[in-house]
């Protein structure tokens, strides 16, 4: 055996991927969209290189110790013309399942899929409260470092964001460069409640290799408020940390729609940074009424109004006593129309005015605008 087979073994042995219990020469699916065949896995160079860089496959079974592996047919993939957003995405909503070993099978080659979706159809009601386990894994938190000598090199939580990919977070362009502390310098994925150990989560930090704000964004205006954080290495995917999708069709967002964050702009200096990671469901305002909400900021900020092609608004329309549940960054989400346990991010929230009042709603960046600058960032590659 060559030095190459015996890495592709060890990677395949740690990352087992979908199992069909199918023989080779047999028919399969490696994805939804796309059809193949099953193979030995030396013989399909798709799926060797899926191995290597650690991505999702598609597993058929074994030959003895030889691992026979779902093969995509090179015709079917030169005809997927989806973006490669909504692909990436599929290949996302796998690592909702985890493999373990089957405890009546003395074979251990065979793994049983479980099931560890922590997402849930909310009540639309707008009612803040604290997210479910596994409920937003691509939830992010943004780290900056605090200078002040009394606080000996502390780590303020101050924006969020989305994991969007394997390596890239989505957030708030005017995030990335903040008036009192810079840059931020850690990114913090898989967290639920940040003062506990015993909270169903698994946190992972991670440093950031670049930031990238969008080219067209000038504070002090809050136009084209969006940005891309490239961590420092890739994340290994998990039911606790993955990404979640892109809008890929620019259709009228949903009358409601899901906001998650860690209430940031509720914290004082008493007691600093976050707590635990809340959800709460938002009302979509028309851009007439958002216009007219901020009407009075049409100067510096605004000078053209609330721009209806790359902001959306959403907000509540009667007072609640709840707190603030976004900060700058969170993401404004719906549910996926066709995928399991899938999440899409419409929007990035950019700015409000107060929190909770009613009919005075937020302004989020509106993400499928930005589709073909993200993606060719992400995956200039493919």
């Amino acid at each position: 055996m060559t030095m190459t087979s015996y890495v592709i073994l060890a990677f395949s042995l740690l990352f087992p991927g979908t199992v069909l219990g199918q023989h080779r020469g047999e028919l399969c699916e490696p994805s939804p969209s796309s059809s193949g065949t099953c193979k030995l896995v030396t013989d399909c160079p798709a799926v060797t290189s899926s191995i290597l860089h650690k991505e999702q496959y598609v597993r058929c079974g074994f030959e003895g110790k030889d691992e026979v592996v779902c093969c995509p047919d090179e015709s079917t993939k030169k005809s997927d013309n989806s973006r490669i957003s909504e692909r990436k995405c599929k290949e996302y909503a796998e690592f909702v399942f985890e493999y373990h070993n089957n405890p009546v099978l003395s074979s251990q080659t065979e793994k049983v899929k479980v099931d560890r979706c922590g997402n849930q159809r909310e009540l639309l009601i707008p009612i803040g409260s604290n997210a479910n386990p596994r409920q937003f894994p691509h939830a992010a938190l943004l780290g900056y470092e605090d200078d002040n000598n009394d606080n000996n090199g502390r780590i303020l939580w101050l924006c969020s964001g989305s994991l969007i990919s394997d390596q890239y977070v989505l957030t708030a362009a005017h995030c990335l460069n903040t008036p009192q502390y810079s840059h931020p310098k850690y990114v913090l994925l898989g967290e639920l409640d940040i003062e506990s150990e015993n909270d169903d989560a698994k946190p992972e930090r991670f440093g950031i290799s670049s930031l990238i704000p969008h080219p067209n964004y000038k504070h002090p205006k809050v136009y084209d408020d969006i940005g891309l954080i490239k961590l420092d290495k890739k994340v290994e995917l998990s039911p606790y940390i993955r990404p979640a999708c892109l809008p890929t069709v620019s259709d009228e967002p949903e009358k409601k729609a899901l906001v998650s964050g860690w209430a940031l702009v509720d914290r004082t200096k008493s007691k600093p940074g976050p707590q635990y990671l809340m959800k709460q469901v938002l009302e979509r305002f028309t851009h007439q009424e958002c216009n007219t909400t901020y009407n009075r900021q049409n100067n510096r900020r605004l000078p053209e109004g609330i721009r209806d092609q790359t902001q959306i608004c959403f907000g509540l329309r009667t007072e609640t006593r709840d707190g603030c549940v976004a900060e700058s960054g969170s993401p404004l989400q719906i549910h996926h129309k066709d995928l399991y346990c899938m999440q899409t991010i419409i929007g990035v929230t950019s700015f409000g005015i107060g929190c909770n009042v009613a009919n005075h709603p937020d302004v989020h960046t509106r993400v499928y605008s930005y589709l073909d600058w993200i993606e060719s960032i992400i995956w200039a590659e493919l």
